[in-house]
């Protein structure tokens, strides 16, 4: 097969969905992806091949954990890498540095995912300076889609489901369940991170 074009791609964006793109097919995405012929399929080629789970094309995915020219592409192999196919421990200092964010990430696209991942990461994993950078995003920062992704990636690594882990739309209720993840969190640092 060769290099995909724009319509094709689409098609495979939709079968990838239903896990129904072949062998051949997945081997000719990985290939232009590998080439990088057209920047601007590679957010849908990255798509593909995490959605059809070819953890064989992880070290390719992984080349593009840094892309300025696309910072969600970045995004995508962060979420892609780190929660889907649970490697964030693997890629912990990339997922770190999103967390402090990247000059070239404007929009905090990577950001807001590696905050995502970062609460996923910590429910089965204890990692300081994870969960301190969680802390500060959720304590400092002005933008309230950042601090609201922080304080649900908090909840959920101190256990909530993901329900529960929804920050409510009261105002009043907003503040209690702000207030009573961050003493939690606060707790959790000063116990396993406070020596």
């Amino acid at each position: 097969m060769a290099m995909p074009v724009f319509r094709e791609l689409d098609e495979l964006v939709l079968r990838a969905k239903e896990g129904a793109v072949t062998v051949s097919e997945i081997e000719a995405v990985a290939s232009a992806l590998s080439s990088r012929g057209n920047v601007a399929d590679t957010y849908r080629m990255v798509y593909i091949l995490g959605r059809m789970g070819c953890y064989q094309y992880e070290d390719l995915l992984a080349r593009f954990l840094n892309f300025p020219s696309e910072p969600q592409v970045a995004g995508l192999v962060i979420s892609i890498l780190c929660s889907q196919w649970g490697l964030a421990a693997k890629y912990r200092d990339e997922l770190l540095q999103a967390l402090r964010s990247h000059p070239w990430d404007v929009d905090n696209e990577v950001r807001l995912v590696a905050i995502s991942a970062s609460g996923k990461y910590l429910v089965s994993n204890s990692d300081c300076d994870v969960l301190v950078r969680l802390i500060e995003i959720a304590e400092s920062d002005d933008y309230s889609h950042m601090r609201r992704f922080a304080l649900e990636a908090l909840s959920r690594s101190l256990g909530a489901g993901y329900s529960e882990a929804v920050m409510p739309s009261d105002q009043v209720a907003k503040a209690t369940w702000s207030r009573e993840i961050m003493d939690q969190a606060r707790s959790s640092m000063l116990k396993d991170c406070v020596k």
